[in-house]
């Protein structure tokens, strides 16, 4: 429940600034101006969240990764290989399987229902 809770804004967050990416993006016409939007956006999240992510617990990273699928319909390894480069995806699938877990970790409401019902209490509140 805890960790739902830790995990859930930032899923949020990540679909919030996804969508804003992707729109910003769509206004920009040279693909170096689409490179260079996309490693500043990069900088940004990693300045504002890469200490709050580090110090999550595995299980908190793990339905980190589900929530960010439920939100944006996109697997955080499918984001990362749209938006970063290959050398970082592959980086980061590395670093999930450390922590026995994938970038391509899926959430499905059936399956996940335990978490569904607690975000949905959470935003009944």
């Amino acid at each position: 429940n805890k960790w739902v809770r830790k995990a859930l804004p930032y899923a949020k967050l990540a679909a919030f600034r996804l969508q804003m990416m992707e729109d910003n993006l769509n206004l920009l016409s040279s693909e170096k101006a689409k490179r260079k939007y996309i490693k500043e956006c990069e900088k940004a999240i990693k300045k504002q969240f890469m200490d709050d992510l580090k110090n999550m617990y595995v299980e908190e990273g793990r339905i980190l990764l589900k929530l960010i699928h439920r939100e944006t319909g996109k697997t955080t390894f499918d984001i990362m290989k749209n938006y970063g480069g290959t050398f970082e995806t592959i980086f980061f699938q590395v670093l999930a399987k450390s922590y026995n877990t994938s970038m391509k970790v899926t959430y499905d409401a059936v399956i996940d229902y335990q978490i569904e019902e607690i975000i949905k209490s959470i935003e009944a509140q």
